[in-house]
């Protein structure tokens, strides 16, 4: 499947480059002028971050059928960033600098992805290689207003929790999480059948989700290991059905001595969890991918009880 995608790459810059050179032999004289910085910058910073984060989620995926469907998704959403490209550079009296910008914005993509995403998005030491600077912390500003969990019970409790942990960059924090090592000794508590709900704006319409999370793993050295399961409903119709079997990829924690788990809950959204021991509950902010901006945004919380 790797191949596929950067054989895609690969495809597309070249046909993109081909068909400014063709219309550069049919124009007498070409004018050069520079689209506006901030529209080429901003694309370039979608591609980077839809190269970053589609492809590790699809390294996640573990069901082949859902790789191909993943594979199909993020070779779209390059055509798009290409013809949003092509639509910011090109006129007749640009073509020439549109040329140029888009093979070095290509060589830079692919020199990325095609050379490195095996050992990026594979690899634990990779994930956590580009850490992004924070101007409050040196990765997380946020878990600097985290206190102790034994001071939070009521539920007004946890929504002012909540809102004070609540992650403003939540790609910065994906990039940097790492490997479930159970630092925070908070296997015993997760581990076992719980189920409740998340109260989340999609769509622009306040909904309730119905969640059902199982764990049954162990620590086997440095590697947590077992079964994860977890079961997202809205309105009884299951949308998100997410299966993780041996070493289980599913849990992951964050940088920068967060006392949360992260929970990838299936491609598109991701649990920011803690335990509460005085209610028997996981208790999380809701982030999920929107595939427009390409960018994750929080759209509520959740709050599960031990069964």
């Amino acid at each position: 499947m790797k191949w596929i995608l950067t054989s895609a790459l690969i495809f597309l810059s070249l046909g993109y480059w081909l068909g400014s050179r063709k219309q550069e032999s049919k124009s007498a004289q070409v004018v050069l002028a520079e689209p506006p910085p901030s529209q080429v910058d901003s694309i370039k910073e979608k591609f980077q971050s839809l190269t970053d984060l589609e492809i590790q989620e699809y390294y996640l995926l573990k069901n082949e059928q859902e790789k191909y469907r993943k594979a199909d998704e993020i070779l779209g959403k390059i055509v798009l960033l290409l013809l949003q490209d092509l639509g910011v550079r090109v006129s007749e009296s640009t073509q020439k600098a549109a040329q140029e910008q888009s093979n070095k914005i290509t060589n830079q993509s692919f020199n990325q992805v095609g050379l490195n995403q095996e050992a990026s998005y594979k690899t634990e030491t990779s994930v956590a290689s580009k850490p992004l600077p924070q101007a409050s912390s040196p990765l997380n500003p946020w878990v600097q207003n985290e206190k102790k969990l034994s001071e939070v019970s009521s539920p007004t409790e946890v929504a002012e929790y909540l809102n004070q942990v609540k992650i403003e960059n939540f790609e910065d924090s994906l990039k940097q999480s790492k490997s479930f090592t159970n630092t925070n000794q908070s296997l015993s508590e997760l581990t076992g059948r719980y189920k409740g709900a998340a109260q989340v704006v999609n769509r622009g319409k306040n909904t309730v989700w119905e969640i059902e999370m199982t764990l049954e793993a162990n620590m086997r050295g440095p590697t947590l290991r077992g079964l994860s399961h977890i079961l997202i409903s809205e309105n009884g119709k299951t949308f998100s059905n997410s299966k993780d079997s041996g070493e289980v990829m599913n849990f992951r924690e964050f940088s920068g001595g967060s006392q949360a788990t992260l929970i990838r809950a299936s491609p598109s959204i991701n649990f920011q969890s803690y335990y509460i021991k005085s209610r028997e509950a996981v208790i999380g902010n809701v982030y999920q991918l929107n595939k427009t901006t390409i960018q994750y945004e929080y759209i509520g919380t959740f709050e599960l009880r031990r069964e």
